[in-house]
């Protein structure tokens, strides 16, 4: 989610932005109008019960919430050993939840069509790295329906790198040194105001 912020981010603000750190995800997912459109009701339904729903009501196991993880992002049992340290809690005895805000799971709602990516994308005028995850499929999902939006992205910043590490798409979490190495380096080349 962070990937997607800080493109947008990159693309409405360019004047403030000294550089962009994307871990593999590129940009906001695409979804035409007209299905964007028929699924808005079912999505701002979706919003309404989020915002209604007292988190701590809902829970599972922690078994269950490792499951998830693990087939939705296919993370490695270390990786999914971290998230759940930093982001589950017990809300009763046995049952645990995420503790984030559960309404960041309407993100769907603020898809984009290509055209509007692509026009972002246009105005990103810093220096980009995009950090993408050897065994992970959101790096490639986030690209498939605009695959040309890395082409404009490495035309419009002032520099663009793409490196691929060893790692699922936690992959902080599964290779640290490695990303660490990495954006060190760009963070060494950004230019900041003094």
């Amino acid at each position: 989610m962070g990937a997607m912020v800080g493109f947008l981010f990159s693309g409405t603000y360019p004047e403030m932005v000294n550089g962009t750190i994307s871990l593999d995800f590129v940009k906001p997912v695409e979804q035409n109008i007209k299905e964007r459109a028929d699924k808005m009701g079912a999505l701002m339904d979706r919003v309404i019960m989020l915002m209604k729903r007292n988190d701590s009501d809902v829970g599972c196991t922690k078994q269950e919430l490792e499951a998830r993880w693990r087939e939705s992002t296919g993370v490695s049992q270390k990786t999914v050993e971290k998230l759940m340290e930093r982001g589950c809690k017990e809300v009763k005895p046995g049952l645990f939840n995420f503790t984030r805000d559960s309404r960041t799971k309407a993100w769907q709602m603020h898809r984009w069509e290509c055209s509007e990516n692509m026009y972002i994308a246009s105005k990103i005028a810093c220096p980009v790295l995009l950090v993408k995850a050897s065994n992970s499929k959101f790096f490639d999902w986030s690209i498939a329906c605009c695959p040309k939006i890395l082409d404009q992205i490495k035309s419009s910043a002032k520099s663009f790198q793409m490196v691929t590490i060893e790692g699922s798409h936690h992959l902080q979490i599964d290779n640290p040194q490695a990303v660490a190495k990495v954006i060190e380096k760009f963070l060494a080349t950004l230019e900041f105001e003094k």
